[in-house]
């Protein structure tokens, strides 16, 4: 009876400290107020901005996008706000949301596809027929150079890295490592 008197105890201490983590967590975004006028200073903004990415690098999509959404009411303009916000899209599987959050990067200013193609979390969109149309919409090739050890057709591609080999092809994916 003592011992399991002991583990109800850990089990409490435990489920209090994941929630005092949780509400600091929380907390954390709500310390960077707007100015009187709603509008973000670029020091409030560049500090949102890593909150966003540190809750896109924890898995929390939803929070990260709840950030990247304050910014952008302050600052619509905000290219990488935009871009966080896709790709944390794109990583929950909202592969619609992702491209209109990725549409409005482009919109805003948005012209280094390296940002896009070579940025993992956007794997889930990059090999849709949407992805390959925005991309073309924007006045990019959809085909990569053959130099930069990736190539492309529609929504076929081979990536190769450090770490092996990528083959897309539609919604599959097969990473084959290297010796």
């Amino acid at each position: 009876m003592r011992h399991l008197s002991i583990l109800f105890s850990a089990v409490s201490v435990l489920t209090m400290t994941a929630c005092n983590q949780a509400n600091q967590a929380e907390t954390k975004t709500e310390s960077v107020a707007p100015a009187t006028d709603g509008k973000l200073t670029s020091d409030q903004v560049q500090k949102l901005l890593s909150e966003a990415l540190a809750e896109l690098d924890k898995k929390n999509f939803g929070k990260s996008v709840e950030i990247t959404i304050r910014i952008t009411k302050s600052d619509s303009g905000n290219v990488d706000a935009y871009l966080i916000e896709s790709q944390a899209k794109s990583m929950s599987g909202d592969l619609k949301a992702a491209l209109d959050s990725l549409e409005q990067a482009f919109k805003n200013g948005l012209k280094d596809l390296d940002r896009i193609t070579k940025e993992q979390r956007f794997d889930p969109i990059r090999s849709t027929p949407e992805f390959q149309e925005l991309l073309r919409k924007h006045g990019f090739s959809t085909t990569a150079k053959v130099g930069d050890k990736e190539v492309s057709a529609g929504n076929v591609s081979i990536k190769e890295s450090s770490d092996g080999q990528v083959i897309k092809a539609g919604d599959i994916t097969l990473r084959i490592p290297k010796d």
